[in-house]
């Protein structure tokens, strides 16, 4: 039963990361569109947006 609630939870972050990760490819076309910088790296560090570029 351990297992099963490990595995849910690990599947429920992989859904949360993989969510936030189309939420800044969309937020970054954005940016590209209308020429002005929204994400601010403060607010998320750096390591998870250079992370995230690469999804």
């Amino acid at each position: 039963m351990k297992y099963t609630a490990e595995l849910e939870k690990a599947i429920n972050q992989q859904e949360q990361t993989a969510a936030l990760c189309i939420e800044l490819q969309i937020l970054h076309l954005y940016e590209e569109c209308i020429g002005f910088d929204i994400i601010d790296p403060s607010l998320y560090g750096h390591e998870i947006l250079d992370s995230l570029s690469e999804c």
